[in-house]
């Protein structure tokens, strides 16, 4: 399969918006007692949002099974802002960021058609140390990030930071975070962190 296109969003805030798609890859139809679809080697880019997919997808009574992997691979998040984000939030074009975003998720479960509820899924996220400027501030901001999430089979959502480094102008953080069952009713989150300043 090789398919482009260009899809139209229409918001009452911007009018329409045009977003080209390409997708690529080979999805066929396994023999099986439902409806089956595999997915091998899909490459999408979605408005400079680079997406890489493999999975198995069974559509059973009230719920759809899944198994496969997506990734997001160095994702360049000034070429989102400068083609789409600034669309909707015009204070992000005065945004320059060499950023890039890379996430992994794979997924093993059901979803539910009746209550919501996601399949079992591990996700990692990681932004290298990277540089953000905002042109009404004098001062870049240094970040990065490396998180994991999952979601389990009993319905939790449990995350874990294992490195926030946030560094600008003399002020430095280096953090770690967790927190379990988010979307629950009582989440526990835990936080470690150090602020460290040096006045020259």
């Amino acid at each position: 399969v090789h398919a482009q296109a260009n899809a139209m969003l229409l918001t009452n805030s911007f009018g329409r918006m045009h977003i080209p798609i390409d997708i690529k890859g080979s999805i066929s139809f396994p023999k099986d007692t439902v409806t089956a679809v595999s997915i091998r080697h899909m490459n999408a880019d979605i408005a400079s949002l680079p997406l890489h997919a493999d999975a198995d997808i069974r559509l059973l009574d009230r719920r759809t099974e899944v198994k496969g992997r997506v990734r997001i691979d160095s994702c360049k998040v000034q070429d989102m802002i400068d083609g789409y984000i600034s669309n909707f939030i015009p204070e992000a074009s005065k945004v320059n960021t060499d950023a890039a975003v890379s996430m992994t998720a794979d997924i093993d479960g059901y979803y539910d058609h009746n209550t919501g509820k996601l399949p079992e899924m591990n996700l990692s996220f990681s932004i290298p140390y990277s540089k953000v400027k905002h042109k009404d501030f004098p001062h870049a901001v240094g970040m990065g990030l490396d998180a994991t999430a999952e979601s389990t089979k009993d319905g939790r959502l449990n995350a874990d930071i294992q490195r926030l480094t946030v560094k600008t102008s003399g002020l430095r953080l280096n953090a770690k975070a967790g927190a379990s069952d988010l979307l629950g009713d009582d989440p526990e989150i835990s936080l470690d962190g150090v602020l460290s300043a040096a006045f020259d």
